[in-house]
């Protein structure tokens, strides 16, 4: 969540103009970000660390 302490420094400036609501829709979108992210990352659990890091500074 971009850090721990940025969510509830961003709830407090939120909540006064916005309302709580306000809160949600940053956390829902957040979230969302999130699993986005988690998504497009490739599985690295049967690949040789060790090779693609060769390989990269080759490059």
């Amino acid at each position: 969540m971009l850090g721990g302490a940025v969510t509830p420094l961003l709830a407090t400036l939120l909540v006064p103009q916005f309302g709580g609501f306000a809160v949600g829709l940053y956390l829902a979108f957040v979230a969302v970000v999130s699993t986005v992210a988690s998504l497009l990352v490739h599985e690295t659990r049967h690949a040789d660390l060790a090779a693609e890091l060769v390989g990269a500074a080759r490059v």
